[in-house]
């Protein structure tokens, strides 16, 4: 059974985004969290809504949004593998509740 190419570029994706999540999390400090962590009711810091899902308050947070971002990214490649990125931005969204 040969492996497609949209699928391996779509696992692709999917062990950027896990490393760059663990990468974030391993160089952030307690002064960027509180910059750059979601603020939702103060809409003078909009940009959290982009940044606050990517920040993780310690290792068992990190650790438990990894294992459910794989899993469902793994279902979503299997079942629409072209457009897993699109998949993560939207499900990223919907669970900082933006």
């Amino acid at each position: 059974m040969k492996i497609s190419r949209k699928y391996w570029q779509a696992v692709i994706q999917l062990v950027s985004v896990l490393a760059t999540l663990v990468l974030i999390y391993h160089y952030s400090d307690e002064q960027l969290k509180s910059d750059w962590s979601n603020h939702t009711r103060d809409l003078s810091k909009f940009y959290t809504s982009f940044s606050g899902s990517l920040l993780h308050s310690n290792l068992d947070h990190l650790t438990g949004n990894l294992i459910s971002i794989a899993g469902l990214s793994i279902i979503f490649i299997l079942l629409f593998p072209s457009d897993w990125l699109l998949f993560f931005i939207v499900q990223s969204n919907i669970v900082t509740g933006k």
